[in-house]
């Protein structure tokens, strides 16, 4: 009987000591227990005022980078209307000037066309021209001798 009672003592003292563990780790948890699981107003208002803040952050940086893209798109929209008159005026001076060369071509054409046809196309009209030309020298010669022998 008293090793009975000493047993039931023994596990009374037992479960004493568990409860009171029990007690202090229910303390200690409600002391650490999660922010997300916390029912305190003013820690979800703090939050809400949080994500508020970083919200406005967000979309004023996101104003400042699509104010920026558009001044960067119009910047290079400008360049490239300008770039386009350039190459636009160019386009009309080579054509002006194309046009002028193709009609001083078409002038020259009948010259350059009797050229060619008194000049001799092979070897033996080269040296025919060359032939008559130095005859035309020496006749020219010999008829201003002839002139100045009758003054």
């Amino acid at each position: 009987m008293r090793r009975e009672r000493n047993c039931l003592i023994l596990i009374n003292l037992m479960l004493a000591i568990a409860g009171l563990l029990l007690v202090e780790c229910a303390k200690g948890q409600a002391l650490s227990m999660p922010a997300h699981l916390s029912r305190d107003p003013a820690y979800w208002y703090n939050q809400y005022q949080q994500q508020r803040v970083l919200n406005e952050g967000l979309k004023q940086s996101g104003l400042t980078a699509i104010t920026g893209l558009e001044k960067g798109l119009k910047s290079a929209n400008d360049t490239i209307s300008r770039q386009n008159r350039t190459i636009v005026t160019l386009t009309d001076q080579v054509n002006r000037q194309t046009g002028r060369a193709e009609a001083a071509e078409a002038a020259l054409k009948p010259v350059t066309d009797e050229r060619d046809r008194l000049k001799g196309k092979t070897w033996a009209g080269k040296l025919l021209r060359k032939a008559r030309d130095g005859l035309a020298v020496v006749g020219g010669v010999t008829v201003l001798i002839g002139a100045a022998t009758l003054l």
